[in-house]
């Protein structure tokens, strides 16, 4: 049956999370770490280099194996042999772009591992009506819709599938819903809400929305609303995955315009054959929770780091690469202006714990 297929490819890729959120970790954080090896002797920064580059390295070698080994004895979209792997090839080729083109060497790699996610997500797709969810709901539909921003290429028809899938999957209360609670990695319907906010805010920045497509792209900026407005009303969370898909979150709407004039109140559980809009209420729940942007949730993040460097899945815990990774991972890419100068010793110690 399809959930029994699902089950096995889960586990295989719960196996291997932790290698691919590492390599990313370190391909992100090398030049930051770097900032501050600058302030130690030439030696040091050489001897920082070096065993950057063999972790480096050896982190490509061991997620290849697993991109190249995957399909030979699965044929479904996983999360983390498609598109964490997809990720690091792209933190990867961006830090060396100066000498690689895109993907660099990883060029035919990627498009095998693309070829593979479109041709699974396809199929499954095919299967299913129009508000059946994903096998692993809203975690995996995220994860589709963030490889598909990743890759850079034009899905077409499936991205308008994939966009379609989500407007007719969110619940009424505005979320995505997981499949099951396995943490570290999927215990987190912040995190599955995220990475669909990301997939969508993609879609819309990326694609023409033509008039008689699948999906039309008032459903998608009502789904966006939708979204943030249940993440509006959540408590503020605890545990490491949902303080990172919280500040993530808090981040990508950002980029959502917020209306300043209504046009009527609406129903949000309504169907999305026809245009609407917020209403004075909501728009005023937008405005105070998004606007302006708190970094509150960063610094919150970052008192939580243990003494030795690391993360663990809630405060207080002991360290791990999954959760230290993640962490940075989100920081890095909210602290876009580098606000936290101060910060880059912290982060290269959190690095050197991961390394060790």
């Amino acid at each position: 049956s399809f959930w029994k297929k699902f089950a096995r490819c889960s586990m295989d890729t719960f196996r291997t999370v932790r290698k691919f959120y590492l390599l990313g970790l370190i391909t992100l954080f090398g030049f930051a770490s770097e900032k501050a090896a600058c302030q130690t002797s030439d030696k040091d920064l050489e001897q920082h280099r070096s065993t950057q580059k063999v972790a480096i390295d050896r982190g490509f070698e061991r997620i290849s194996k697993g991109v190249d080994n995957y399909p030979k004895h699965r044929d479904c979209f996983s999360c983390h042999h498609q598109a964490v792997p997809l990720l690091a090839y792209r933190l990867n080729s961006e830090s060396e772009r100066r000498q690689l083109a895109k993907w660099g060497d990883q060029t035919d790699r990627v498009s095998r591992l693309v070829e593979f996610s479109q041709k699974s997500l396809s199929k499954e797709i095919a299967g299913l009506q129009p508000e059946e969810e994903l096998g692993g709901r809203g975690m995996t539909l995220g994860y589709a819709l963030w490889t598909m921003a990743m890759s850079e290429t034009d899905w077409g028809e499936l991205g308008d599938q994939l966009v379609k899938k989500a407007v007719k999957t969110q619940q009424v209360d505005g979320r995505w819903r997981i499949h099951s609670i396995r943490p570290p990695a999927a215990s987190s319907e912040l995190m599955a809400t995220t990475l669909v906010l990301f997939g969508l805010n993609h879609y819309l920045d990326t694609r023409e929305v033509p008039i008689n497509s699948i999906v039309s792209r008032e459903s998608v900026e009502l789904a966006r609303y939708k979204a943030m407005l249940w993440k509006a009303s959540q408590p503020e969370p605890t545990d490491t995955e949902d303080l990172c898909a919280s500040l993530w979150f808090d981040y990508l709407a950002q980029r959502v315009p917020i209306p300043t004039q209504t046009s009527g109140p609406i129903e949000l559980g309504k169907s999305f054959d026809l245009k609407h809009s917020l209403n004075d209420a909501q728009i005023d729940t937008l405005n105070r929770y998004y606007r302006p942007y708190s970094s509150k949730l960063s610094l919150t993040l970052r008192e939580m780091q243990n003494p030795d460097g690391g993360w663990g899945s809630q405060p207080g815990r002991e360290s791990d690469a999954y959760s230290t990774a993640t962490v940075l991972l989100i920081l890095a890419q909210v602290d876009t202006e580098q606000k936290y100068r101060h910060a880059i010793a912290r982060d290269r110690k959190a690095l050197t714990y991961v390394l060790t």
